[in-house]
């Protein structure tokens, strides 16, 4: 089998499995714990770790969720909003703290190339690019967390 066939098979299946998901919810999400602050959407305050977001904004839209307090109903909507940056908030403070872990390890391999390369021209160069890539890799870390800003600016949240 050719490599093309194998790649449009493989996107085929996984397109398959993702529309099974979807058919197999048995009813909308209508609730969710927000897992960081999200700033400024809940009445002008800033929605706290650990409440609910809700379409109503009460207990009945989410049974069996511990919640220290609830957000929404105020504005149609506004808790989906606020649960999407929640979860980008989330996910981009992950992706932060694994980027800047990995370009930490990356200088550090880095240096010890420099240092251990004896005069080997090719070593230090070796080990300074790969210092060089964690400094790109950490600028990209960085934008990272401007990401959610970008997202609160397309959807007209301030």
């Amino acid at each position: 089998m050719s490599q093309k066939k194998l790649i449009i098979l493989i996107v085929s299946l996984i397109s398959l499995i993702t529309f099974l998901f979807v058919l197999a919810q048995e009813e909308p999400i209508k609730c969710c714990v927000l897992k960081h602050d999200v700033p400024k959407l809940c009445d002008g305050r800033t929605c706290q770790t650990g409440y609910c977001a809700s379409e109503n904004g009460d207990q009945n839209d989410c049974p069996g969720l511990t919640c220290s307090g609830f957000y929404g109903g105020s504005t149609p909507g506004i808790w989906t909003v606020i649960c999407t940056l929640s979860t980008i908030y989330y996910v981009t403070d992950w992706i932060f703290y694994i980027s800047l872990l990995i370009s930490g390890v990356m200088v550090l391999a880095g240096s010890f190339m420099i240092v251990t390369s004896a005069g080997n021209t090719q070593q230090w160069q070796k080990g300074k690019d790969v210092i060089l890539y964690a400094m790109i890799g950490l600028a990209i870390a960085l934008l990272s967390k401007i990401f959610p800003g970008i997202v609160k600016f397309f959807l007209g949240v301030s």
